[in-house]
């Protein structure tokens, strides 16, 4: 007994094209959270990169000014408070990039029906550049 083969081009019931149109919804609403999700975890390792930097920056100036046998003259031309202070800028400067970026990510997510404002990861961020900019303003205090 040969079957009927099934003919492509049967318009599907409403119910079945419902549920396909919820669907393809709902997997868009997760795909954009996944994405905002994405870019908070994306700036939490910027946030990490720069506590680095900027702790290894300080680290280094105030380990090698305790040195009193370091006298200036024989130092390098990029002594420790150079290398300090420029591990301390790099770090700052690059949070503050990234903050911006993210910012900038998240307003197109949002106009693309994205999740809300984020708001925790942003403040975080933007705490450690202040930090950022306060040792870079000790460290040149300092010296």
């Amino acid at each position: 007994m040969p079957t009927e083969p099934a003919r492509a081009s049967e318009p599907k019931p409403d119910a079945e094209r419902n549920s396909s149109v919820q669907l393809a919804s709902k997997r868009t609403r997760w795909a954009l959270q996944r994405t905002a999700l994405a870019e908070d975890r994306t700036l939490m390792a910027w946030v990490r990169t720069a506590i680095g930097l900027i702790g290894f920056g300080f680290t280094i100036f105030t380990v090698f000014r305790s040195i009193p046998e370091l006298e200036p003259e024989a130092l390098p031309v990029v002594g420790p408070f150079e290398l300090g202070l420029g591990l301390t800028a790099m770090g700052t400067l690059a949070l503050g990039l990234a903050t911006w970026e993210y910012r900038r990510a998240m307003r197109e997510l949002r106009a693309a029906g994205g999740p809300g404002q984020r708001w925790t990861t942003a403040v975080a961020a933007g705490f450690v550049v202040l930090v950022g900019i306060l040792v870079f303003i000790a460290l040149v205090v300092e010296r």
